[in-house]
């Protein structure tokens, strides 16, 4: 799987946890507004989603269960647009992910359990992907840069043995310089 498809599979699954950050926030809510009266007994709330808002009726937090057990905490801005989520994945898998006011990803974190990778991803004003930094499941980094439309321009990545490794891009995917030579 090249780091442009990666970074595809991430901003998928981006989307997903700004729902997590909503959820999150709306328990911590409820919590609260449960702690105001001690005189009452507190009791359990359960609800598969929750919404949260502001005094003009706008949505401010979302959070919810998916059908397939995935929880997401989305926060709104004031007028009602996702601008920061977070999400866990049924596999433990969880990201963070932020939006611009126009609702473009604009930056993204993830832990993935089933590779065992972190990654970070920031994106351009329109969001395509333009930078991303990421450590695999053995603890190699990389970082790789991609152009406006989205292609790869440049990777460097420490392989295992502890040695460095660059590439620079053509706009057609061709490596034009590479450092070591093989």
């Amino acid at each position: 799987m090249t780091l442009e498809q990666r970074l595809d599979r991430l901003e998928r699954e981006n989307r997903w946890m700004r729902r997590i950050g909503a959820v999150c926030l709306a328990l911590v809510a409820a919590v609260f507004l449960m702690g105001q009266d001690k005189a009452k007994e507190l009791t359990d709330l359960e609800v598969r989603s929750l919404t949260v808002r502001d005094k003009g009726g706008k949505v401010r937090i979302t959070l919810r269960v998916e059908a397939d057990g995935a929880a997401d905490l989305i926060f709104h801005d004031k007028d009602g647009k996702e601008r920061a989520g977070l999400r866990t994945y049924t596999d433990g898998s969880s990201g963070l992910a932020f939006w611009d006011k126009d609702g473009k990803i604009s930056a993204a974190l993830a832990t993935l359990v089933a590779n065992g990778s972190t990654a970070l991803s920031l994106f351009d004003k329109d969001g395509k992907p333009r930078a991303g930094l990421k450590v695999s499941d053995n603890g190699s980094p990389g970082l790789a840069l991609w152009d406006k439309d989205g292609k790869p321009r440049a990777g460097l990545k420490v392989s295992d043995d502890g040695s460095p490794r660059l590439r620079l891009f053509d706009a057609k995917g061709k490596v034009i310089w590479k450092a070591p030579k093989d």
